[in-house]
């Protein structure tokens, strides 16, 4: 268990695997998760040559609960910091996001073009409240958020956590001890930064900057996912020049759950837009 720790008092947990002089990808998480809901990535990366490098955001997973600041420029800021204060710039990396980690790779990217070889957008989009029921609903949900992450409210549902891993395991033949896993790092959230952070990912509206993205991009979307829809990765792809678009029949946990769907297209595209040394050599 790696720490860093931050000027600004923040400690951030990392994690690094695979071959220490393999093409570094850095993998960014979303709202209320952690690195370790990239556990199927990190395995089939790091055994394909990668230097696969995670972190927990600030408040987040194994990472300490103090944060400095919130919203996408602070988010931004901490993550080019992580990048620097690693090394990790020194030869351009690709930059994975999932969900709202989506939003702040292409921030990053606009940044700092030079040091982004590649983005790889899984299940991400650029507005929450983009129709009509949409908009309805999605402002109602802050204060149902920090309800949900009250301490009380986490021993109601973590019995249902427990019987939901099981019934997962089972249907998505993963080991339920790992879902347990994942689903402890989003109920250890602090219930006011858990609501901070979704309202602020409520006035994104990030469309227009899609265009201005001119690295290779891979986006892998959900038919099913209810919450970056498949329209939007649609419109992802028709906006970002060099760009190539996936749709999958799986939910906004795909990566997870059906990794055995998102690993094969993700390690075809870095093989031929990113290739580690063993792909350059076969």
């Amino acid at each position: 268990m790696a720490i860093l720790r931050y000027e600004n008092g923040e400690r951030i947990h990392y994690e690094a695997h695979g071959p220490e002089d393999g093409p570094v990808v850095i993998m960014l998480h979303g709202w209320c998760a952690s690195l370790r809901l990239y556990v199927e990535q990190t395995r089939a990366l790091a055994e394909a040559g990668y230097r696969v490098v995670l972190l927990d955001s600030a408040g987040h997973g194994r990472s300490g609960r103090h944060v400095s600041a919130t919203g996408k420029e602070a988010l931004v800021e901490r993550h080019l910091m992580f990048v620097e204060k690693l090394g990790l710039d020194e030869k351009p990396y690709a930059l994975v996001g999932h969900s709202a980690g989506g939003a702040i790779a292409r921030q990053i990217y606009l940044r700092r073009k030079s040091n982004v070889a590649c983005l790889v957008l899984l299940s991400t989009g650029y507005k929450m409240a983009d129709t009509l029921p949409r908009r309805i609903f999605w402002p109602m949900t802050p204060p149902l958020v920090e309800l949900m992450f009250q301490p009380l409210s986490k021993l109601v549902l973590m019995p249902a956590v427990n019987v939901g891993a099981d019934a997962a395991g089972a249907l998505f033949h993963k080991n339920p001890d790992d879902i347990r896993l994942w689903m402890g790092d989003v109920m250890r959230m602090r219930p006011d930064l858990a609501r901070k952070e979704i309202e602020e990912i409520l006035q994104y509206d990030l469309k227009d900057e899609l265009k201005d993205i001119e690295c290779p991009t891979l986006i892998i979307g959900g038919g099913m996912d209810l919450l970056a829809p498949a329209r939007q990765s649609r419109v992802m792809h028709e906006l970002i020049p060099d760009s190539e678009l996936h749709i999958l029949p799986v939910g906004h946990a795909g990566k997870m759950l059906n990794a055995e769907l998102f690993n094969p297209v993700i390690l075809d595209f870095l093989a031929r837009r990113y290739p580690s040394e063993s792909n350059r050599k076969s």
